[in-house]
């Protein structure tokens, strides 16, 4: 009977195991998590207090209002164009936002983008990072997630964790074009724009009138899973946002959580787009 429980889930444990494995090994060596970042340095700037609430009120209203100024245009068109076009006006439209943040982060921050975190002779190590951390947060994600599904079908018994949209469009979508536009949406231009806000703005402000960097990161882990709007989403996002937050304050490099954030948008995308089509 063992035997045969091991060869029916032995890859699975093995694969929940190792990451498992330097999640522990993470905790014991740093006490918990209460000396991993002792000697983590504030980024000195003089950012307006309401700066990073200003920065993210005009991503989302200048996001609404594209959609109703788009949506008349796009009605008589087919499905597929209508989402093309969605997905490349807001593109363009999130490319100006992030724009518009990085001026003004040269003007609000001590030497600029380099003192914000953009320093791309460290990108290797950022990478390899990176992957190190997704890799070793994931038992906790799924943990997190069983027991989100868990209290969920005990306080409802219909209750399931819904799709993003853009992993519905990806399942239900088989255009190349399509996919691909969603791909660069999602993996490439989303996690710069959220991490610039997020960790960038929040993060540095939170970290500038609290000084220390655990509550900080748990502070902006909180907004940024509320953010995404569906409650069943939140813990686990709460966890990948304290990874984010943990990452930037222990590297002082922006590029490590934009690179954990993109890892983990594009291996959900890639495993909906190989994943079993619904009939």
């Amino acid at each position: 009977m063992f035997n045969e429980f091991i060869s029916k889930h032995g890859q699975n444990i093995i694969a929940f195991a190792l990451p498992s494995a330097v999640f522990i090994y993470w905790l014991i060596k740093t006490s918990f998590g209460r000396t991993s970042l002792l000697n983590a340095k504030s980024r000195r700037n003089d950012m307006p207090l309401l700066f990073p609430f200003a920065a993210i009120l005009f991503w989302l209203l200048s996001t609404i209002i594209l959609g109703i100024a788009t949506d008349p245009l796009t009605k008589s068109l087919s499905e597929k164009n209508r989402i093309l076009i969605s997905n490349c006006t807001q593109m363009i439209l999130y490319l100006c936002v992030i724009a518009l943040i990085l001026v003004a982060i040269r003007r609000h921050f001590c030497r600029g983008l380099i003192g914000l975190g953009f320093r791309f002779r460290q990108l290797p190590k950022d990478l390899l990072y990176a992957g190190i951390g997704l890799f070793s947060i994931q038992p906790v994600m799924i943990v997190v997630l069983a027991i989100t599904v868990s209290i969920g079908k005990l306080l409802r018994p219909d209750f399931d964790i819904t799709p993003h949209p853009e992993l519905q469009l990806i399942i239900y979508q088989k255009d190349t074009l399509v996919i691909t536009t969603i791909f660069i949406n999602v993996v490439i231009i989303t996690p710069v724009i959220e991490e610039l806000i997020f960790r960038g703005l929040f993060q540095n402000i939170a970290r500038t009138y609290l000084g220390r960097p655990w509550p900080v990161v748990f502070l902006c882990s909180g907004f940024f899973a509320i953010f995404h709007g569906d409650p069943a989403h939140w813990p686990a996002i709460f966890v990948l946002g304290a990874l984010l937050g943990y990452s930037y304050e222990k590297s002082g490099s922006l590029l490590r959580p934009i690179f954990i954030h993109a890892l983990f948008n594009g291996s959900v995308l890639l495993l909906n787009i190989l994943a079993p089509q619904p009939a």
